[in-house]
């Protein structure tokens, strides 16, 4: 063959065609691939000649130095270069093909591969069509959000109901409430998945308490698709260096700590440069707007597209709280300086929720009763209640008007139109305890225990000497954390406490003070272990010295030696923590337990203590100082191994997991911060662990003054062992300030506790429930995300994992399978493309499955599903990719169809876009109408023929529509219908490519027909849906209580978004021609 020859290779066709540039003498070729992957040395055996047909479209270039698009009129092959007649319609040319170029297929006419003669293997048509199939069934099951589905969760309705909320907006800016332990990271975990599965290019930014923000780092890998953050935590000593820090300002996802940005001003002055499209504030309610990071969170919000704050809900009184957050995800519409403005709002609507409280109050009591539903007396009642509440509001008038007429239903609407509409913002999402309780959910009730344990004598000695430690007369932050921490290292053990002396002494030597007061503030915003672990170095080396420390500290030495020396081979808290635990794991024998301590070197000394004494009882270690696999084999092997039956852990296992398999909770020591003692007792005191089964706190207790007084506290004032902190968050960073001076002053403990306990009171006494149930999710709401959560637990269909399997290995994805797990493996030259989201060249994922129950119960698996990386890789691939867009088989039909030909069409629904004026439609709005008519996939099939007088016929028999679409297998007789074959059968095939489009016509006009009643039905539960929402904004524009602009370009959106509902069609996606055998 010559230079210039349009070649293929022989055994890959689908790369379409290639011209020869050069030759060699050991039988090489250099060629040029003129549709896909450029230059390329093959063997020269390897290649054909690539086919040309008369009729077949080619491109030229044109005497002004365009291409253009001629078709072939003729054709000679008796030349090595084969020579064709191009007619522009005047004139005709003799080209040589070695100046032409066959027009290239396009993805979106997919009966161009047939022109082309470039279609695929039929396996890859059917690998295509039954991906596309799952994936309308995986829109289906979960309202159009298949990736809610996707989760390695057990979503509840409340976090349904809130993920659905966010991504449905037109931008995601909202407030996450929920109490304490209902999941707020859940739900941000599902609104993030769900954002990266549509867009993987997404920049997403959470900043979280270092305490939390490892854990973050695991659940949103392990639990929502398998995308992985960047970490940067707020070490600053021994930790990544500050160059190192900014390096990582270049990952598109970032988990940032919060005392980093305490600690690194030049890093967070970067960070806030940098393009958001979502930023997440974990425990956003600490972050006031006196707090320093404010405004760094403030220039965040005003940077970004979708903005979560998770935070507590502040009450009436905590007005600077609520404006502080409002003003974070809604900047236009709040001002720090609107407290009076928003105090007037929460005055105006006194009477809305007065009257919203009092019919969910009476509604609930009706369900209660006897005949389950209020009778017609009561519903005169409440609705006479409602008048002249609302008076303008047509709306309410409706509803008003239906429940006298005797519609029970048009109440809970109007407790769910209001809750929506008039709670003082529509972007706080909230669900509380009592909201569940009243749908019928039950919660394990919290219990305490003391353990009480006998010390020694040098103890008791070293606990006294505390309080002869002096107080400076003007005593900075940094000495009051100094002296907390010594508090705390006597309640460690005698090792961690001498340690502890002879760092300080050796500092006090090196005589090298520094100003601490900034490490002081970022120790009490509740920085991660580490982290902790990195300050308390700081402090204890570079803190000035306390009155007369220098003196103190020899004879704390002295005293904690001898402490140590009555402790043989473990101190007496440890001796007698054991001893419990053992009655305990004898009388129980399936019971496991967690055992919380604050330092690391706690953890591993009480480990050692116990495998050296009871190695049966398989204790582990869990600790900041473990990398992510040492930790996820540690978790995995107490949550699910029976002989691994305690998990000691500091305060890293407070940090979002679940253990709630764990009998008790054991506080071999008492945190300061209310906070981390609510985070330990929540690993246990979670959704979903038997209302029957009491969360037990194991509170030791030793001769320090300081210890009992902070347990007291908790216990009285706080009540955290025994309730949730819920609805004190707001002021607890006040109040835990107040526990830090006061112990840092050796003031009277007692007297702070009685206060404390007092404001406590006082602050839940002033809960204002009206108020409370205007921010609720309604019952309705909630009823409709539980029938979603049921479907979720139903089981998946089993060929999910072959019809993706099979789809990933038609992309050159390789699924290598160990037992029941499944590692997807490929190398850049096996992948026909890049898949979408992965970077370039070789690759792999961790070893995973298909089955949810296996992904659910072992969390070292990922779990392959809708929203997971890999899973939305192969579905952008449906939209992206060339292969399965066209194929030609030879098929068994039966002798009734022998030697007829038939075109099986793939087409898949698609919104109308355009009225969005070439934007698209916003991706919150598409969610809404996906979860009435979502993209799905349809079929049908057609009798054609070339016979210009015969039209195409729709394909009605069952049976042989059966027999068209099921999969490819050659046992069965099925052969792919080659191009050779097809030219050696037809000269021309032109005359076959125009039945084939006509039939195409013809098959899609019959799939609009059907989609017809669908979308039209669609469109109408839409407009349902969104009809209170409407009549909303148009009564506000009427009364001018919005801004107007707004409104109407609110109004105008959600009617576009109607007509893309009713102008919906199905385009073709793919075809396959069926030749009878």
């Amino acid at each position: 063959m010559q230079t210039g020859t349009l070649v293929r290779l022989r055994h890959n066709q689908g790369l379409g065609p290639a011209r020869l540039l050069e030759a060699n003498p050991h039988g090489t070729v250099w060629v040029e691939f003129l549709h896909r992957v450029g230059e390329r040395q093959v063997q020269g055996q390897l290649l054909e000649r690539f086919p040309l047909y008369i009729g077949q479209r080619v491109s030229i270039t044109s005497m002004e130095g365009r291409f253009v698009v001629r078709e072939i009129q003729e054709l000679n092959a008796d030349d090595e270069l084969r020579r064709c007649v191009i007619s522009d319609g005047d004139t005709d040319q003799t080209l040589p093909e070695s100046i032409l170029l066959p027009v290239p297929p396009s993805i979106d006419d997919p009966a161009s591969f047939f022109e082309s003669l470039q279609w695929d293997q039929p396996h890859h048509f059917f690998a295509r069509l039954n991906l596309s199939l799952t994936r309308t069934q995986w829109y289906s099951v979960s309202e159009g959000l298949p990736t809610l589905r996707g989760a390695r969760v057990r979503p509840l309705a409340h976090q349904l109901y809130a993920a659905r909320r966010v991504l449905e907006a037109h931008s995601p800016r909202f407030v996450l409430a929920d109490e304490v332990g209902l999941g707020k990271t859940i739900e941000t975990g599902l609104v993030i998945q769900a954002l990266l599965a549509a867009d993987p290019d997404l920049r997403v930014l959470v900043v979280a308490p270092g305490s939390m923000s490892r854990q973050w780092l695991c659940e949103l890998y392990l639990r929502f698709g398998g995308r992985a953050f960047v970490h940067v935590p707020g070490d600053v000593v021994g930790g990544p260096p500050v160059a190192e820090r900014r390096r990582r300002l270049a990952a598109p996802r970032l988990i940032v700590s919060t005392t980093a940005l305490l600690v690194d001003e030049p890093f967070r002055n970067a960070l806030v440069d940098l393009p958001w499209d979502l930023v997440v504030i974990d425990e956003a309610h600490q972050i006031s707007p006196q707090h320093s990071l404010y405004p760094t969170l403030r220039e965040l919000s005003a940077r970004s597209t979708g903005f979560l704050a998770l935070s507590a809900t502040p009450s009436k009184r905590e007005a600077c709280g609520l404006t502080g957050l409002l003003a974070l995800v809604a900047p236009d519409a709040y001002a720090l300086d609107d407290g009076d403005a928003l105090a007037a709002k929460l005055k105006d609507r006194r009477d809305i929720w007065r009257a919203l409280t009092s019919t969910e109050d009476i509604l609930g009591a009706a369900r209660n009763s006897e005949d389950g539903a209020p009778d017609q007396e009561t519903i005169e009642f409440l609705v006479d209640d409602w008048n002249g509440v609302l008076p303008e509001e047509p709306e309410v008038a409706r509803m008003l008007s239906r429940a006298r007429d005797g519609e029970v239903e048009a109440l809970d609407e109007l407790v769910a139109y209001v809750q929506e509409h008039y709670r003082i913002d529509h972007r706080i999402v909230r669900t509380r305890r009592r909201t569940l309780g009243v749908l019928g959910t039950r919660f394990a009730r919290r219990q305490l225990k003391y353990l009480e344990y006998e010390p020694s004598a040098p103890e008791i000695l070293l606990a006294q000497h505390m309080d002869k430690l002096a107080t400076p007369e003007a005593q900075t932050a940094a000495q009051t954390l100094l002296r907390i921490l010594f508090w705390r290292g006597l309640c460690a053990t005698a090792k961690t406490f001498i340690e502890l002396i002879e760092g300080r002494v050796s500092a006090l030597e090196q005589d090298e003070h520094h100003d601490t007061d900034a490490c002081a503030h970022a120790l009490t915003s509740d920085p991660g272990p580490g982290e902790q672990e990195q300050l308390e170095h700081l402090l204890v080396m570079h803190t000035p010295a306390l009155p007369e420390e220098r003196a103190w500290l020899e004879a704390a030495r002295g005293l904690a030696r001898e402490w140590l020396a009555a402790g043989s081979d473990a101190c007496a808290r440890h001796r007698d923590v054991m001893k419990w635990l053992g009655e305990l794991l004898t009388t129980s024998p399936n019971a496991k337990v967690l055992v919380f301590a604050q330092d690391r070197s706690t953890v591993c000394e009480f480990v050692e203590v116990l495998r050296a004494h009871h190695p049966q009882w398989g204790a582990e270690a869990f600790h900041h100082a473990l990398d992510d696999r040492e930790l996820e084999e540690a978790a995995h092997r107490f949550q699910r191994l029976s002989r691994h039956r305690i998990l000691v852990s500091d305060e890293l296992g407070g940090e979002g997991r679940n253990f709630q398999m764990a009998a008790c909770v054991v506080h071999l020591d008492t945190p300061l911060s209310v906070g981390r003692v609510e985070q330990r007792i929540g690993r246990l005191d979670r959704m979903g662990r038997e209302p029957d089964c009491p969360v037990t706190s194991i509170v030791v207790r030793g001769p320090s003054r300081v210890e009992r007084a902070l347990q007291d506290m908790h216990e009285s004032a706080f009540r955290v062992f025994t309730d949730s902190v819920g609805g004190l968050e707001f002021v607890l960073p006040r109040l835990q300030n107040m526990m830090y001076a006061a112990i840092g002053k050796g003031e009277d403990l007692a007297e702070i506790t009685r206060q404390m306990k007092s404001e406590v009171d006082s602050t839940l006494a002033e809960v204002d429930e009206d108020f409370e149930l205007s921010l609720d999710s309604s019952r309705k709401q909630l009823e409709q995300a539980r029938e979603l959560a049921e479907i979720f637990e139903e089981s998946a269909d089993d060929g999910e994992e072959r019809k993706v399997r099979h789809w990933l290995g038609t992309l050159g994805v390789d699924p290598g399978r160990d037992r029941r797990k499944i590692r997807f493996k490929w190398t850049a030259e096996t992948l026909s493309e890049p898949l979408l989201g992965f970077d370039a060249g070789d690759g792999s994922t961790p070893f995973g499955t298909f089955d949810r129950s296996a992904a659910l119960a072992d969390e070292s698996l990922h779990y392959f599903a809708p929203g997971h990386k890999l899973v939305d890789a192969a579905l952008a691939a449906l939209s992206s990719s060339r292969h399965g867009r066209a194929t030609m088989l030879r098929r068994e039909l039966g002798s009734l169809h022998q030697n007829q030909m038939f075109i099986v069409l793939l087409g898949t629904s698609r919104l109308d876009e355009s009225d969005w004026e070439g934007e698209g439609i916003p991706t919150g709005l598409q969610t809404k109408a996906h979860r009435f008519l979502w993209p799905s996939s349809e079929i049908t099939c057609v009798r054609i023929s070339v016979d210009v007088d015969e039209e195409p016929e729709m394909v009605r028999d069952h049976e042989l529509r059966q027999r068209l679409i099921r999969i490819y297998e050659r046992d069965t007789g099925d052969r792919e219908f080659t191009v050779d074959e097809l030219l050696e059968a037809v000269s021309s095939p032109g005359p076959l490519w125009t039945a084939v489009r006509g039939a195409v016509s013809t098959g899609l006009d019959e799939l609009n027909r059907n989609l017809e009643s669908l979308r039209d039905e669609a469109a109408q539960e839409l407009a349902e849906m969104m009809s209170m929402e409407m009549g909303y904004l148009r009564n506000q524009i009427r009364l001018g209580l919005l801004d107007a602009r707004d409104a109407h370009h609110g109004l105008q959106q959600r009617e576009r978004l109607l007509q893309s509902v009713r102008r919906a069609r199905i385009e073709l996606e793919s075809i396959a021609l069926v030749l009878g055998r």
